[in-house]
């Protein structure tokens, strides 16, 4: 849908909300003056203002606007119907991040708002150039319709120009709203000591994209052995997975608690000597860690940034006999 015809689709909108207005508050008066004068200064006039509830067919289903204008940020606006009836959902990433259930009132401008920020006239755009920047625009309405562009190795001015203002109107939207403080996602029977040890792990690692992550209980199955990476499972009282809920990194991060005289270098060494390296399909991570504190051992697979990250903060919290693998194929 191109800017003229959203314009006249908003248009067409507006001029049928007024007519109909127009004709109701005609059949009022003549209802309530007939046969009577009535003062000039006793008439109501109609108000113009657009109603606080969106139209059905400009209603805005889905909003992601994202901009990364030169490799060194990522900023992001999406929007979308939450599982709360009346509610949307909106995710916003500028100088700080927040997250929060709106009001559908609250966002019944946005279509307005779209389109006086310059967005709309760039739908269909797809331009490639040199650098690492880039910029995404989608929008789905209730009606189907959809905007795109995308912009990558450079952002143009126009669309620069046009995400700062409607992140001016998002700042305003979110002003009350607090920032958004990323978890993981907590699964249902964890262990409550290895809970809290994961969680001063991931507090102490400095990871900002935690909400990717999910916290987990791992049955005693016929599939233990491989989600946790042993052979043996003598000695171990239960296990908890720290992972990616999204696999575009490799990343595995495991605590298993001993019973009670369970051997803990003998669980180190099965880690160790159970390594699979290729468990990931398309991914495969650099390095391994393993450790022991208390009845507590972990093993931790995983690349780069993650890897690096997720090791700093088990020996902020005084994890020892740490042994450090490299992957064998790299």
């Amino acid at each position: 849908m191109n800017k003229n015809i959203f314009r006249r689709g908003l248009c067409a909108a507006m001029i049928g909300a007024m007519a109909l207005s127009a004709a109701a508050c005609a059949n009022s008066d003549q209802e309530t003056t007939t046969g009577s004068t009535t003062d000039a200064s006793s008439v109501t006039v109609p108000s113009t203002a657009p109603s606080t509830e969106p139209s059905a067919q400009n209603k805005i289903k889905t909003f992601s606007v994202s901009m990364n204008p030169d490799a060194s940020a990522f900023l992001y606006i999406n929007v979308y119907e939450s599982a709360e009836e009346g509610k949307y959902t909106v995710d916003y990433q500028g100088e700080v991040r927040k997250q929060a259930n709106l009001d559908v009132a609250v966002l019944s401008e946005l279509a307005a708002q779209l389109e006086s920020t310059g967005l709309a006239a760039l739908n269909g755009k797809n331009e490639n150039g040199s650098g690492e920047a880039g910029a995404a625009m989608f929008v789905e309405f209730a009606d189907g319709t959809v905007l795109e562009a995308n912009f990558t190795g450079q952002v143009s001015k126009e669309f620069q120009e046009a995400y700062q203002a409607m992140e001016k109107y998002f700042q305003t939207v979110l002003a009350d709203v607090p920032e958004y403080v990323a978890q993981p996602t907590i699964g249902e029977g964890v262990n409550q000591q290895s809970l809290e040890e994961i969680q001063a792990i991931m507090s102490a690692s400095g990871i900002t994209n935690q909400d990717t992550l999910m916290i987990a209980d791992v049955p005693k199955d016929d599939f233990f052995g491989t989600a946790v990476g042993l052979t043996k499972t003598d000695g171990i009282a239960n296990a908890t997975s720290c992972g990616a809920m999204m696999n575009t990194t490799a990343y595995s991060f495991v605590i298993v608690t001993l019973e009670e005289g369970a051997d803990a270098k003998t669980v180190m060494d099965d880690f160790q000597a159970s390594m699979d390296w290729r468990k990931w399909v398309c991914v495969a991570p650099s390095n391994a860690l393993i450790a022991q504190k208390d009845n507590m051992v972990l093993c931790l697979m995983g690349s780069d940034q993650m890897f690096g990250q997720t090791k700093a903060g088990i020996e902020a919290n005084g994890w020892q006999n740490l042994v450090t693998l490299d992957n064998p194929d790299m």
